[in-house]
């Protein structure tokens, strides 16, 4: 499925070995500083079989296709993007094993992902409160609804390095919205949270987010 996790319809989860070289590749890479920095797309690719996984590395300009799956993943890899590939539940804990690991993924998109259960949405927030690398993070168009969203605040509520969040597209009302105000009154470093499109919070709720957002722009803009 979708790229780098398989390319085979049959599975639609994250290989846990892949995770594993993921994981080798990045401690590889802070032993062997400078090295360039990169992004993994996964992006709909579809091919009969069981196929290596397609990695496109972003700032060193090459292609790259790994045999074994793990062995030729870029070093000093920054952006990891998973879009709309069909990911499950078992996926998203796969996912959360390397948030949790912090192999210095700086951004990671997780968008148009429908099939993540609840307790997919668990395993990642919990990882993101033991995660200090992460600044950006898209979710958006994932169905979270206010159940899966109270889920992911609640874990950033302990992260101390995410500043940009995506959640628009997620049919999230003012129950959702709710827990949204609360993260924001509880973790300082969260700059940026982008709600106003494809979701259900009533517009006096969500001119009081944005102008809680505003405040905090300006004063980091000040400071």
């Amino acid at each position: 499925m979708c790229g780098l996790l398989a390319a085979n319809e049959a599975a639609k989860s994250v290989k846990p070995d892949i995770i594993d070289g993921l994981e080798n590749e990045n401690n590889i890479a802070h032993e062997n500083e400078p090295q360039s920095e990169g992004a993994i797309q996964a992006g709909d690719q579809s091919s009969g079989g069981d196929v290596a996984p397609s990695t496109a590395v972003n700032g060193s300009g090459t292609n790259q296709t790994s045999g074994s799956g793990t062995n030729n993943l870029p070093a000093g890899l920054k952006s990891l993007e998973f879009g709309a590939c069909g990911m499950t539940t078992d996926g998203a804990c796969s996912v959360a094993r390397l948030i949790r690991a912090n192999v210095g993924i700086t951004s990671l998109s997780l968008t148009g992902n429908k099939e993540i259960e609840a307790n997919g949405w668990a395993e990642i927030a919990d990882s993101l409160e033991h995660n200090a690398e992460i600044t950006t993070l898209e979710l958006h168009h994932n169905a979270l609804e206010d159940i899966s969203l109270s889920i992911i605040a609640e874990g950033l509520l302990q992260n101390t390095s995410v500043h940009s969040v995506d959640l628009e597209g997620n049919h999230i009302g003012d129950d959702g919205a709710e827990m949204i105000r609360k993260l924001l009154a509880g973790n300082r470093k969260l700059r940026s949270i982008h709600i106003r499109s494809g979701n259900q919070i009533s517009e006096p709720v969500l001119a009081d987010i944005e102008s809680m957002m505003g405040e905090r722009q300006q004063s980091s803009s000040a400071t």
